[in-house]
């Protein structure tokens, strides 16, 4: 039997991966990665019968059934082959001048052919090992030995190295050859038959599905992305770096002094070392581990070696010795739990089996070389294969030399340079080296110099002059001015003016605004239309002294309204057509001054049209003062004025004179609103250089030309925008320089530009607002990218710029290493308007420059590249994710508007209806094209992009959301969204019958719907497990809901038996046409768990009901009995809720059990609504046995209880045994007999909401729940605050308002509380418990010994406290009941006996 790619069943998971790894390495030249092989050096007189006598005897012992890939003959070889007559050829190379030379170039030739066999498709009919015995002399033999790596891995290799030692030894010494055998094929197969579904398998699972929640993408150190090269060639290494004997003997001292291996040391120096040169704080390296846990397993010369990721928490507070302790314990859990593989890993992460890493860096730690002995000779043994190396792998070894530590990084060849590599080797010595001598100080205080420092330094900035004093904007523009007088200054719609038109009109205007109070440090708001007038008021307020504020008439009233309260500036200028806008912005103390009002005409006219000086304005203007205040929204939804001074604007120009060329500045267009920063750049630097400033309304108003086209010197646009340009055909565009800004230009685009604009010179230019507009520029050419298709660069700095690209601690990372991109120089803003504290938090000092200088944190991504070139990378605290991916919607974007139906794409994250965070993707057709159905679609970006790229949801809208400046809003639903077309396909999944919505039967297609609802999928598929999609039990009961308001009737039994979408269709019945008693009392029972899931019906009064009031079939559905299956000709198992109330998590046990014995829960009360609680726990088994016995009225009886409930059941058994019944079970799953598991949260019982011991409840319900408390772990939590927690991250109580969630506090701390007051009596009957792991049996036993006085049998399981009440724990405990009861069936009469 063979799995879908051809691996045969009966290979290992490790093998299974080898397997895939060699089908996928492809046709190119291979190394010898597919094989393992080793060489061992023996010295002395050899017996070569005796040797080839143990080469038999071992190849006996592993021999097992042939292991065959696809393709191979039932017949075909096995590996290795077992025979009498195995031949161990002798290669006599003692006669060649150079023996050892000889059998080096005979190995290597082995090596070859091994390799060309994988190489031309091969493996799969030359499965069998080979070996050759080459002799060197009389007395020097070589033994090589190789095997495939599907079958034997490096642990297997050199095991049979050993075993073949060990017979040859006996032989020689005549004793039984059989002692210390391998294991046989027998144990092998009842160990993999007995781990395939057993508890210990469910532990792994469950233990690396905590460990891999939400994972990170891993850090790479390689410069160049992943291929797809598999094994296609040998790793690159760097150079060994050895330590010092000093620093070789502190790792080991420290490893002593820890009591931890010194394997735990290295580690965490790589972690260390990861966190420092990425900055990334939740590191994930790779730990190689054997794969086999047991005595009987490490006898095994199979394949089992894998990769374990190993999470670490890592910050530069951390102190490398705490770092040394975590890793530690975190290493010896992986160990505890390393059998799944890597594709059991995986699929535990919920991630595609063929996702290449689930790790950054692997952490290769090595031993000392085994020494073995044939008899009386001694051996060594070498290693042959190198380890395949997808990214990187950090090998540490003792040089076998001195015994020093030896470094060695190594690489793949197609991502990786030598010289890279041999950097890293010596910065990771230099970081271990300072680790360990000071194992007490934080990982951020260890320097890393690396060896291009001066380099990476002096490419971070340009000719900065920064402390020289600059002239002012309004001079720079006056001389210029007084120079150009009769040339064009400014192109609008209607009219021309000269630069001394233009000027005369701002002086005079100027003058009036002197008048009115403007000059230096104050403010004048701008709110006038896209015209000529608006550049003479800009000017006019700069040469007043003041700094404009643009007060764009197209924003909302309530913006503006902020903008104006918050910069107060001295007046506002309108006009007539804008003067609507300015009633209902302005505020009492704003004076608006109307431009075009007869009387400010009049009053304009009577000031001199020369420009004002220092005398005339309040105090002198100085380049430090502001020129302009441009709001930028914040990330509390705020918006902040950056306040830029003329010293920053007049760097901008003169660099521009350069950058941009004075060609492009005779002629330039400004399509961008005065309110985005980029029209600074578009106007200031023609109006200083004696150019044209051409005024549009945007720069799709070309469009509207007749023809449609421009031709001029500098067009800049923000890249989304042009493209969309550039979609609608028939536009001729002439420019010189084409600046693209504002956001990130992608390959694709630069692309189709060149092809559009040969002749035209692209840059791609970034800036913040906070840096004046540019700070960085490239000019773009064919290929820039870090890839052939890669990404443009965003340049260097340019001439009065520094930028540093720094990690969390604020020091420089190396070159090809992602950082938080900071800039310093002459571009620095003042900071935020009024914002003194966000101001401090943004703009910090420059440890780099001058004394007193600042930088500011851009909050951008970005890497240096090794020739200074800067790439842009994101943000850094702006990236999504989305089941555990972290994703770049630019990445989506980019490659779904390659497709050529579309013009423009917004990649965003949405909410599913659980809460739960999806990609969409919203898509804008081109024009007269037809977007393909959904599922075409999604196959074409799922050719392009991984899993995990491509969006949940493609949905395609007229128009996209963007801002003022035009960029994208995200936030903003688009114009007009609507679903793609379904367009079934043979090719989609699994055929036509695959998608629900293509199901036949409106049951089927309700049942479908209710799956998407709860699951937050757009599709599913009809014979896919409710399970598999990622549904648990908790959200069992949610779709039970759903489907029960589209009037469907289930039971929770039938998710759990049915399953799927079909299975279920066909089980389902329509509430309307259920008659039977049996469906009335499902419908009840269900009624039931909504109420007690949801709260109370909103439309009935509350009114509290005392225990002792008999409930309706209804009522009593929605309080305290649970039926979780009502059918079955058996005694009842009733389960008793843990400490939160709830006990549908039993549900898990309907499977296990079989269909013949019914299951009840037992919830507490008060979950439904207000209710007298119990004021014991005595009381509450005496409430909860009325209800056991309405529904079975004697004995025997079966209970069952996990935690609290365990308590709760055991008194339950007392006080049936005393009313003379019998109880035949009694099931505790890990509890403690005085309720000690919760018993910590008695003292809240009474607390009032928002208290200390409040808290503790909500804290404990939290963790109970599944759900993350680190966001309420430093606060009060209030019942809003939980409300708010859960809700963010979905789940179970994702739907539960303060109500609900009050009176399951109210519940839980009863719970405790009369756990803690319960003094529990013996109960004469048998007993079975349950131990979680982190639970000692023997601890267990001493608590309840006491108190059973019947036989009482522990079994320790392998799940924890909290994972006991999963479907997974609960299968084990239902098939121990089983045979427990099966066992027990020819008995007759009671249990209960001593």
């Amino acid at each position: 039997m063979t799995d879908r790619e051809g691996a045969a069943a009966d290979t290992s998971a490790a093998g299974h991966d080898a397997w895939h790894e060699v089908r996928h390495a492809g046709s190119g030249p291979i190394a010898p990665g597919s094989r393992i092989a080793q060489l061992v050096e023996i010295q002395g007189d050899l017996d070569l019968d005796t040797l080839r006598k143990a080469v038999v005897h071992v190849v006996a012992e592993i021999t097992a059934r042939p292991v065959r890939l696809a393709g191979e003959e039932p017949d075909g070889p096995t590996a290795p082959a077992s025979s009498d007559s195995l031949p161990l050829p002798v290669v006599d190379l003692s006669t060649e001048a150079d023996p050892r030379g000889a059998a080096d170039a005979w190995t290597r030739a082995a090596l070859k052919r091994g390799a060309e066999l994988a190489r031309g498709g091969q493996e799969t009919r030359h499965l069998s090992s080979t070996q050759a015995l080459l002799r060197l002399g009389p007395d020097r033999h070589q033994w090589f030995h190789q095997h495939p790596r599907i079958n034997v891995d490096r642990f297997g290799c050199a095991l049979i190295t050993r075993r073949v030692s060990e017979v040859y030894t006996a032989l020689a010494e005549e004793r039984p050859a059989a002692d210390g055998a391998l294991a046989t094929p027998a144990q092998r197969a009842s160990a993999a038959a007995g781990y395939a579904g057993s508890p210990a398998q469910a532990a792994d699972r469950a233990y690396w599905r905590r460990q891999l929640a939400d994972l990170p993408e891993p850090v790479t150190f390689a410069s160049a992305p992943a291929r797809d090269a598999g094994w296609s060639r040998a790793p690159v290494n760097s150079r060994p770096v050895t330590l010092g004997t000093t620093d070789t003997e502190r790792v080991r001292a420290i490893a002593r002094f820890g009591g931890v291996p010194v394997r735990a040391v290295l580690c965490a120096a790589l972690a260390a070392y990861t966190h420092r040169l990425s900055g990334a704080t939740d590191v994930v390296i790779g730990l190689p581990v054997d794969g086999r846990p047991s005595r009987v397993s490490r006898r095994v010369p199979d394949a089992s070696d894998h990769i374990v990721p190993l999470r670490l928490p890592v910050r530069s507070a951390t102190t490398f010795a705490e770092l040394v302790q975590d890793v530690a314990r975190k290493s010896r859990e992986a160990v505890r739990h390393q059998r799944l593989g890597h594709r059991g890993l995986c699929r535990a992460a919920g991630v595609p089996d063929d996702r290449p890493r689930l790790y950054g860096p692997i952490a290769d730690i090595r031993t000392p070389g085994t020494h073995v002995r044939f008899g009386e000779l001694s051996a060594v043994v070498h290693d042959l294969v190198p380890e395949p190396v997808h990214d990187i792998r950090v090998v540490l070894d003792d040089d076998p030399v001195n015994q020093r530590l030896r470094i060695v990084f190594s690489g793949a060849p197609d991502r990786c340079r030598a010289a890279e590599l041999d950097a890293h080797a010596e910065r990771f010595g230099r970081l271990l080296a300072l680790a360990v001598a000071g194992p007490g100080d934080p990982l951020g205080s260890f320097d890393l110099p690396a060896e291009d420092a001066p380099a990476a330094a002096s490419g971070t900035s340009g000719t900065v002059s920064s402390g020289v004093p600059r002239r002012t904007l309004t001079d720079l523009l006056e001389s210029v001015a007084r120079s150009h007088r009769d040339a064009v200054a400014v192109i609008g719609a209607d009219d021309k003016l000269t630069y001394a038109q233009l000027h005369e009109r701002a002086n005079r205007l100027a003058r009036l605004l002197i008048d009115r109070g403007a000059g230096p440090e104050s403010v004048v708001g701008l709110l006038l239309p896209r015209c000529t007038g608006t550049l003479v008021a800009m000017l006019a307020v700069l040469k007043a002294g003041a700094a404009y504020l643009p007060l764009d008439p197209a924003y909302p009233a309530e913006r503006l309204r902020f903008m104006v309260r918050d910069a107060a500036p001295v007046c506002v200028l309108t006009d007539t057509a804008t003067d609507t806008y300015a009633a209902d912005i302005a505020s009492p103390r704003t004076t608006t001054i109307r431009l075009d009002d007869p009387a400010i005409v009049g009053e304009l006219e009577h000031f001199p049209p020369t420009p004002p000086n220092d005398t005339d304005r309040p105090e002198p203007l100085l380049a430090s003062h502001p020129a302009y205040v441009i709001y930028t929204s914040g990330s509390t939804g705020r918006p902040k004025g950056v306040v830029v001074p003329h010293h920053g604007v007049v760097a901008l120009v003169e660099w521009a004179a350069a950058g941009f060329g004075a060609e492009s500045l005779t002629h330039v267009l400004a399509a961008s609103s005065f309110s985005f920063d980029v029209s600074v750049a578009e106007i200031f630097p023609a109006l200083a250089g004696g150019g044209s400033v051409e005024l549009v309304d945007n720069l799709l108003s070309l469009l509207d030309g007749d023809p449609p086209r421009w031709s001029g010197g500098l067009l800049c646009a923000i890249p989304s925008v042009f493209s969309q340009l550039l979609e609608t055909g028939g536009l001729q565009v002439s420019a010189t320089t084409l600046s693209m800004t504002g956001e990130a230009l992608s390959a694709t685009l630069a692309d189709r530009i060149r092809e559009i604009m040969p002749g035209t010179r692209v840059l791609n230019v970034y800036g913040p607002t906070e840096a004046t507009v540019h700070a960085t520029a490239a000019t773009v050419q064919a290929g820039d990218g870090p890839e052939p298709k890669g990404a443009p660069p965003i340049g260097r700095p340019l001439d009065h710029v520094r930028a540093y690209v720094l990690d969390s601690s604020l020091r420089q990372v190396e070159a090809d290493r992602q950082g938080e991109l900071y800039l310093a120089g002459d571009g620095l803003a003042r900071g935020y308007l009024h914002r003194p504290g966000l101001t401090a938090e943004r703009f910090v000092a420059d440890p780099f420059g001058p004394p007193g200088e600042r930088m500011y944190r851009t909050g951008d991504l970005a890497r240096r590249r090794s020739d200074g070139l800067l790439d842009f990378l994101g943000r850094a605290d702006a990236q999504v994710k989305v089941n555990g991916f972290r994703i770049e919607l630019g990445e989506v974007e980019a490659v779904i508007a390659r497709h050529p139906a579309v013009t423009e794409v917004m990649a965003c994250v949405r909410k599913g209806p659980s809460g739960e965070a999806r990609l969409v993707a919203y898509l804008v057709p081109a024009q007269g094209a037809r977007i393909p159905g959904r599922h075409a679609l999604r196959d074409w970006v799922a050719e392009r992009l991984p899993a995990h790229l491509v969006p949940a949801e493609l949905m395609a809208a007229s128009a996209l959301p963007r801002m003022g400046s035009g960029k994208l809003d995200r936030e903003k639903p688009p114009t007009g969204p609507r679903p793609l077309e379904v367009d079934p396909s043979p090719d989609f999944g699994r055929g036509d019958a695959h998608l629900a919505s293509l199901a036949a039967g409106a049951g089927q297609e309700r049942v479908a719907r209710g799956f998407r609802e709860v699951l937050g999928l757009s599709e599913v598929a009809t014979d896919v497990s409710f399970f598999d999609l990622g549904g648990d039990s908790m959200m069992s009961i949610q779709l039970l809901s759903r489907l029960r308001r589209e009037g469907l009737v289930l039971t929770p039994q039938d998710i759990f038996e049915h399953k799927t979408v079909a299975a279920l269709a066909r089980v389902v019945r329509e509430a309307k046409d259920t008659k039977s008693t049996e469906a009335v009392e499902r419908t009840n029972a269900e009624d039931g768990g909504r109420a007690a899931l949801h709260g109370p019906d909103t439309t009935t009064e509350a009114v509290p009901r005392r225990r002792g009031d008999r409930e309706t079939s209804e009522e009593a559905g929605s309080g305290v009995l649970l039926p979780l299956r009502e059918a079955g000709d058996k005694a009842p198992l009733f389960c008793v809720h843990p400490a939160a109330g709830f006990s549908w998590c039993y549900a898990g046990l309907t499977s296990p059990l079989g269909t013949d014995r019914p299951v009840y829960g037992l919830q507490a009360r008060g979950l439904g609504g207000p209710e007298v609680l119990p004021a014991s726990l005595r009381e509450m088994a005496a409430d909860y046995l009325d209800h056991v016995r309405s529904v079975q009225p004697t004995g025997p009886y079966h209970l069952l209880g996990w935690s609290f409930g365990g308590v709760v059941a055991h008194e339950m058994a007392v006080q049936l045994e005393e009313s003379g019944e019998s109880v035949k079970t009694l099931a505790i799953l890990d509890a403690h007999p005085a309720g000690t598991d919760v018993a910590d949260a008695a003292a809240s019982a009474e607390a009032a909401p928002g208290s200390l011991a409040g808290r503790d409840v909500l804290a404990m319900l939290l963790e109970f729940f599944g759900y993350d408390p680190a966001p309420g772990a430093a606060e009060s939590l209030t019942y809003p605050r939980f409300v708010e927690i859960v809700r963010a991250q979905g789940g179970l109580l994702a739907s539960f308002d303060e109500q609900r969630i009050a009176a399951l506090a109210r519940t839980f701390a009863n719970n405790a509380r009369i756990a803690g007051l319960h003094e529990p009596r013996p109960f004469g009957g048998n007993t079975v418990m349950f131990t979680a792991r982190e639970h000692s049996a023997e601890a267990a036993l001493g608590l309840w010994r006491p108190l059973i006085k019947g036989s009482l049998e522990v079994l320790p399981v392998d799940w924890t406290h909290t994972e006991m009440g999963g479907p997974a724990a609960l299968r084990d405990v239902g098939r121990v009941l089983v045979e427990r009861w099966a066992a027990e069936a020819p008995q007759k009469g009671s249990v209960n006996t001593p």
